[in-house]
């Protein structure tokens, strides 16, 4: 029966979960360019055009010679801008060698890859086995999870910083500090949020470590310095920082500091409990701060391998609620925290509180639009009240808790 059950989920994922991914690519990977209002491919647009303004010579950072790349490719046109440090488009342009419709079906088929690779890595890491019915039905889950299908749908990268945070995780655990600062510093230039696993490396005096993710960044910063020049530097640091200072209000906005521009700041979208963007600023950085000593403070010097998944998936828990701009797709990360979750409830440590509270995550974080399914049913009236519209932030805050509950465990269990 057992044997029967794991061939029917085995066949469900490849007959009819992947052949819906495939054919999501292959129809919708670019219908943002459709100007229907759609969000196919909207950030894989954003990387192919820094990509194509980096093959020019041309500062990718500024807002004007994006919108002009807009118009050239006839895409409609908004204020978007690239934010992240200048890494990724040099990484991207082997895309640009395509028309730009057919390079978002193809950065599509790669980017599902990169999440199927992160998947698969996880589970491994994690030690579960391919022979056990749990194995394809999370495959499932994980195929099925919002912020991931975010992820492929616009287009973004963090598939790919999963899958370098996962794969730095597995090097950790095998015992090669280099591998591991470098997979880190790769993911922090990509997105500068990843650094923050450098701080758990910081508690546990793994100095090798972070050695290597300082000399893999001078080395990067060199290599960027020969092939682009000074100029990307500048942008990034003229352009691209300073508009992250600035509150970024928006329901699928959901890290901490987006939803509390929702609280603290007028917007479009909520009622605000209180306008003040002072109070906004402070808090924000007084509350992400006080998340991330979390990991400081509650983490080992020195553990076994189950508190080191469990400390490194707290880690990742943080980095969509800490980060500047959080859009749900981030939440694609969640993934290994969610699995580090699973295992300790298979293995008979998270108990049925937990257990449940768990499973609520996992669906705060893929129930997004819970906010268009009430307005279809016709209650308008709550709507606009943002604590409404953050569960998937109260879910990432539902995974970190229970995080530290078990570190904590674990720490009582045998201290330092």
């Amino acid at each position: 029966t057992q044997r029967i059950l794991l061939w029917s989920l085995w066949a469900i994922l490849l007959v009819l979960v992947l052949p819906l991914y495939a054919q999501l690519g292959l129809e919708r990977a670019f219908d943002y360019a459709n100007l229907g209002g759609a969000v196919g491919g909207i950030d894989f647009r954003v990387y192919y055009l820094t990509s194509e303004l980096f093959l020019k010579g041309q500062n990718f950072y500024d807002p004007s010679l994006q919108i002009q790349a807009m118009r050239q490719h006839q895409l409609p046109v908004d204020d978007t801008i690239y934010l992240y440090p200048p890494l990724f488009p040099l990484l991207f342009l082997p895309f640009t060698y395509w028309p730009i419709e057919q390079a978002a079906r193809v950065w599509y088929f790669v980017n599902l890859g990169l999440y199927l690779s992160a998947l698969i890595v996880s589970l491994s890491a994690l030690r579960f086995e391919l022979r056990d019915p749990l194995t394809p039905c999370l495959m499932i889950l994980g195929l099925l999870f919002v912020p991931a299908l975010f992820n492929l749908y616009k287009g973004q990268v963090n598939a790919l910083l999963l899958l370098l945070l996962v794969v730095a995780y597995v090097a950790l655990l095998r015992g090669r500090p280099l591998a591991t600062g470098v997979g880190v510093a790769l993911a922090a230039w990509i997105k500068g949020v990843p650094a923050l696993l450098f701080l758990l490396f910081l508690r546990k005096s793994h100095w090798k470590i972070i050695a290597a993710g300082i000399v893999a960044t001078f080395g990067i910063t060199f290599l960027l310095l020969l092939l682009m020049g000074p100029p990307p530097f500048q942008g990034f640091f003229d352009q691209a920082l300073p508009s992250l200072a600035h509150p970024e209000p928006n329901p699928s906005n959901l890290s901490l500091r987006g939803f509390l521009s929702l609280l603290l700041t007028e917007n479009a979208y909520a009622d605000p409990l209180l306008v003040s963007p002072t109070l906004w600023s402070m808090a924000s950085v007084l509350l992400s701060a006080a998340l991330s000593a979390s990991l400081f403070l509650a983490s080992r010097r020195t553990a076994d391998e189950r508190t080191q998944s469990i400390e490194v998936g707290l880690a990742i828990s943080l980095m969509p609620l800490v980060a500047p701009i959080g859009w749900l797709d981030l939440y694609t990360l969640a993934v290994f925290p969610l699995l580090v979750l699973v295992r300790e409830w298979k293995e008979g440590r998270l108990g049925a509180l937990r257990g449940v509270l768990a499973l609520s995550s996992f669906l705060m974080l893929s129930n997004p639009r819970v906010v268009d399914l009430l307005t279809q049913l016709g209650l308008v009236l709550p709507l606009r009240h943002p604590l409404l519209i953050g569960l998937p932030l109260f879910g990432g805050l539902v995974i970190w808790a229970l995080l530290v509950s078990l570190v904590l465990e674990s720490r009582s269990a045998h201290p330092d």
